[in-house]
């Protein structure tokens, strides 16, 4: 699968380093089934807690704006991670980007999710007809800019480069690039005011380009966002579970990372046990049978973190501007943090210090 996964994924979180430097790069998601056992905070999955795609497009009203023909439909979605492949669910709809990442030097691996985490992210977007139904927006575009190599290697400066190319052809050949899902995070060294990472993504945000960043997994004894989701410009995605202790059936989860009490997430979406499209062959496929599903002819996998929350909100902002076209990213930001929905959602919290709801669990504007 293109080299050994780093050994500090046996901290349930998949660390990828950052060359010539100390600092980590990291895929914000975990609990690919047996390896949530590797975190204390970390889930058991069953059927009382496990999202499918249905549960996802409930929880956030994507099923209402659907039934008004609101799908995201003419909104590209740069998903930059591992790779997308084009997977039933996601058939004709995958436009690719370039490929950033380690194995682009080899013609056989460019573009394609060995590893298997972009197209899980791109399925909850988008997924569009899959044998376990739509995804939260799945009449919107999925572009591939791929970053991650097959063993979810991957240098920051890649990350940066993906960004950028983003942003420069949003609108190039036919593209309609509105949001960016970014579902990597790294420990910040400096400054966010001065950091090339929140600076590309700050250059996004200021051309028109919505970023949606994971906030982490490092659960509620670890304040301080990761990079880019430290960012105050940008939408910053925690993870909501199912709960039977509220009344809106959701809550905060203990696997999240909460903010410092100066940038806190802006959000929470589902993000614990959630279904979502799998790539054959990809290793988180291999390497967790117990997560997999066949269906239909089409594979599925489950998967717990922040990346999952990120891919939510990122299709939720889909439709929003779809809805919406002429809105800019401080104002989708603003809806759907002011339109969030805390009906009965609790603010639990383990750890003294700022709580990780943010505005409530992110719900499609008018719905």
């Amino acid at each position: 699968m293109g080299g050994p996964v780093p050994a500090s994924r046996t901290r349930g979180r998949w660390r990828l380093r950052i060359l010539g430097g100390t600092a980590t790069l990291a895929l914000a998601t975990f609990a690919v089934a047996p390896a949530a056992s590797a975190r204390s905070n970390a889930p058991t999955c069953d059927r009382t807690n496990t999202f499918t795609l249905a549960d996802v497009r409930a929880a956030v009203g994507a099923d209402t704006a659907h039934a008004r023909g609101i799908t995201g439909k003419g909104i590209d979605v740069a998903v930059i991670d591992t790779g997308v492949d084009q997977v039933p669910g996601l058939a004709g709809r995958v436009v690719n980007g370039p490929d950033l990442s380690f194995d682009a030097g080899q013609p056989n691996l460019a573009g394609r999710d060995l590893f298997g985490h972009g197209t899980h992210m791109a399925g909850l977007i988008a997924a569009d007809d899959s044998a376990m139904g739509d995804g939260v927006a799945p009449g919107a575009r999925i572009v591939n800019v791929k970053a991650g190599a097959g063993d979810g290697s991957v240098d920051v400066s890649q990350v940066i480069a993906a960004i950028d190319w983003a942003v420069e052809n949003r609108n190039a050949g036919g593209l309609n690039i509105r949001v960016i899902a970014l579902a990597y995070g790294t420990d910040a060294v400096v400054d966010y005011r001065t950091d090339p990472l929140a600076h590309a993504v700050e250059n996004a945000w200021r051309k028109g380009v919505v970023v949606v960043a994971a906030a982490g997994n490092d659960g509620r004894n670890v304040s301080g966002l990761g990079n880019p989701a430290l960012d105050p410009f940008i939408i910053a995605v925690a993870g909501a579970g199912k709960s039977g202790d509220t009344a809106s059936g959701y809550a905060p989860t203990r696997w999240s990372t909460k903010g410092n009490g100066v940038r806190n997430p802006d959000l929470i979406a589902p993000g614990e046990c959630v279904i979502s499209l799998g790539s054959a062959g990809s290793y988180l496929v291999t390497a967790y049978p117990a997560a997999t599903r066949q269906v239909g002819g089409q594979t599925f996998v489950r998967g717990t973190g922040s990346s999952q929350s990120t891919a939510v909100v990122a299709g939720v902002a889909a439709l929003l501007l779809q809805q919406r076209p002429d809105l800019t990213p401080d104002q989708v930001k603003l809806l759907l943090t002011k339109g969030a929905n805390l009906d009965g959602i609790a603010f639990r919290n383990d750890a003294p210090g700022p709580k990780i709801v943010g505005s409530g669990l992110v719900s499609v504007p008018g719905t």
